[in-house]
């Protein structure tokens, strides 16, 4: 966020595109993780808060017990949560890539499309309207990914 603040006017252009003229916008990985009010990496960091929620670091909630490993990497199956036009026909037990150590974890549980478990559900992706996140990479998930990826190009 302090680069995206950075650059000139960056924060005021996306707003105007992405929440005025309701443009597309799909957040991968910490693009995704940018779409909350606020993150705790490192410290608390004001996000875009176009979806409204916190990101917390998954240590925190993943039992200790489990030997599962921070950060949480490798291929995970999805549960559909939420209907949303670019993860649409995308089928529970669908397999996407993962590597990430924060979970985004919306105030409203309608914004959350999709979930994986990992020692917990964890959320997979987002949306609100127009605005899309994926903690999962799409672009390193094979057909699934490519599903995805092709619904956010038709809309």
């Amino acid at each position: 966020m302090k680069s995206i603040r950075g650059m000139n006017n960056l924060v005021e252009i996306l707003n105007d595109q992405v929440v005025t003229y309701k443009k597309p916008f799909l957040g991968i990985c910490i693009g995704m993780q940018i779409l909350a009010d606020f993150g705790y990496e490192n410290k608390k960091t004001k996000g875009l808060s176009w979806i409204n929620g916190d990101v917390k670091c998954l240590k925190n909630f993943v039992d200790s017990a489990q030997n599962l490993k921070i950060p949480h990497m490798g291929w995970n199956e999805l549960k559909i949560e939420n209907n949303s036009k670019v993860f649409k026909n995308i089928v529970n037990k669908n397999h996407a890539y993962f590597i990430h150590s924060y979970e985004f974890i919306p105030k409203d549980k309608k914004n959350i499309s999709l979930t994986t478990n990992y020692g917990k559900d964890v959320i997979a992706a987002v949306s609100l309207e127009n605005i899309y996140g994926s903690q999962f990479h799409p672009e390193k998930s094979q057909n699934t990914g490519i599903k995805i990826l092709t619904n956010f190009l038709n809309l």
